[in-house]
């Protein structure tokens, strides 16, 4: 395969867009993860070790940034005149956001919630769930439970972040149309039942889940109290 060709470009030339699934600190009009990185790179710049950035050409002189938004904010604040830079042939925004999600992850694996947004971006924009899943470096099972993070409160992902509800007990509730109400109280019952009950695990939940969500369109649902039979 032959080596991709480097250009020198003007890093006003680029436009940079949020990254997926997460706004950013905004740095001389580029947004980027973590600022110190940003002074860090600006600080040990030397040209001959610069891992160019990649880019799409939109035309006319102008840029589009899919990979090194950290190494284009600290190139602009140098204020240097021009960005080593490798075009990259990439036909649409499907194409752009597969490639950032997957340069981002061969550095750092973003976080579920972070994931789950681009995975439901890379749907939305066409990708099939195989390739969708491929870019966010995951299998479509696991893309899927990550998408459920998206459909259920924060209050519920914020008790997945500190350990309180697995992400299998997350998707499980995602699986159903409910309520906010109904949400919380499903969350709380597995709370609870594992608190009471350490060997409980989400497997155990699964049935429960279910006749919940049953009674609940029957428009008669049983507490979860009631419901819920420990192993």
């Amino acid at each position: 395969m032959d080596e991709p060709t480097i250009i020198r470009i003007p890093p006003d030339s680029i436009a940079a867009r949020q990254y997926a699934g997460r706004d950013r600190e905004v740095i001389n009009g580029v947004p980027v993860g973590d600022p110190t990185i940003v002074r860090g790179i600006a600080e040990a710049y030397d040209p001959r070790l610069f891992e160019p950035v990649k880019v799409r050409d939109l035309g006319g002189g102008k840029y589009e940034l899919l990979d090194g938004h950290h190494r284009l904010a600290a190139v602009k604040l140098l204020e240097l005149d021009a960005i080593p830079a490798i075009v990259v042939e990439s036909t649409d925004d499907s194409d752009r956001l597969a490639l950032q999600v997957a340069a981002n992850n061969a550095r750092a694996k973003d976080d579920p919630e972070t994931l789950g947004n681009c995975y439901r971006q890379l749907l939305d924009l066409g990708k099939p769930e195989a390739e969708a899943a491929r870019a966010i470096g995951v299998t479509v099972q696991t893309a899927k439970r990550y998408l459920a993070l998206t459909e259920v409160t924060a209050e519920l992902r914020d008790w997945h972040r500190d350990g309180r509800l697995p992400l299998e007990v997350v998707a499980m509730i995602a699986e159903h149309e409910l309520s906010p109400g109904a949400q919380r109280k499903l969350a709380e019952a597995y709370i609870r039942e594992k608190a009471q009950h350490p060997k409980f695990q989400p497997v155990d939940f699964r049935l429960f889940v279910d006749e919940f969500s049953r009674q609940l369109l029957a428009g008669s649902p049983t507490s979860t109290q009631t419901l819920l039979v420990n192993p």
